[in-house]
């Protein structure tokens, strides 16, 4: 199925929305899918086939969240609040193409953070689409992709803003498989 930004018309990524992220009146709608960004949401982690971490990025796996139906399919950088406070984040929404998957998914990777995260409800702050999704030759082709996603992630993180204290996150991600 094509997406906007992915087989469809062009996108323009990596484009900063400053200071004071998810906080109100900082919003930017994406011209290509009429949603905004920073995006609050929040699901509750189900456990995944472990691709991530086997790739050295274990991801929260927040399923197929049909609050995110019309959000181009991509890489973004985030905040996930893991208690007691909001930490760096990267997202993958969309299918797993390397690994032969058409359905898409909601994976997170907090940075610098190792521990399982399945059964917690995990809210988290989308800021920044970083790039499109896109099938990888090799699963070692597609680690050297998420490494260079990292460092480029650390650099941004390094001068951008958490949300508020406030871990209120809406829309839900919840579905009706129970994600």
């Amino acid at each position: 199925m094509a997406r906007p930004g992915v087989a469809g018309r062009p996108v323009r990524d990596g484009s900063p929305l400053g200071g004071g992220f998810c906080s109100p009146g900082r919003e930017r709608t994406l011209p290509w899918c009429g949603m905004q960004l920073p995006l609050m949401l929040e699901g509750r982690v189900a456990a995944g086939r472990g691709r991530g971490k086997g790739l050295g990025m274990p991801t929260a796996n927040l399923g197929q969240p049909a609050a995110l139906a019309a959000l181009p399919w991509g890489v973004y950088r985030g905040w996930a609040w893991v208690a007691p406070l909001w930490n760096p984040a990267l997202a993958h929404w969309g299918p797993a193409a390397t690994f032969g998957e058409t359905t898409p998914g909601l994976e997170v990777h907090v940075l610098d953070f190792s521990d399982t995260l399945v059964g917690v409800t995990l809210p988290v702050c989308l800021v920044q689409r970083v790039r499109q999704t896109r099938p990888f030759p090799t699963p070692a082709a597609l680690q050297r992709q998420l490494q260079a996603d990292e460092r480029a992630a650390r650099v941004f993180f390094a001068t951008a803003s958490p949300p508020s204290r406030s871990r209120t996150a809406r829309p839900s991600l919840a579905s009706p498989d129970g994600y």
